[in-house]
C-alpha cells in the first residue's frame, strides 16, 4: 500500500466523516440539486 495510498486513504476517511457531520452542507448541497440550475454550486430559487 505505501504511505501514498495510506495518505490517500486517510483523505477519503477524512472527508467523508466532515460531510457526515456537517448537516449544513449537506442542506445546502440538496437544495442546489433540486433549484432553478441544478448542482452548479449556488443557489436560485427566483
Amino acid at each position: 500500500m505505501g504511505l501514498g495510498g495510506l495518505a490517500y486513504t486517510l483523505s477519503k476517511a477524512i472527508d467523508y466523516a466532515l460531510d457526515f457531520t456537517d448537516v449544513g452542507h449537506a442542506i445546502a448541497k440538496y437544495l442546489d440539486k433540486h433549484d432553478k440550475k441544478p448542482n452548479n454550486g449556488y443557489l436560485e430559487w427566483w
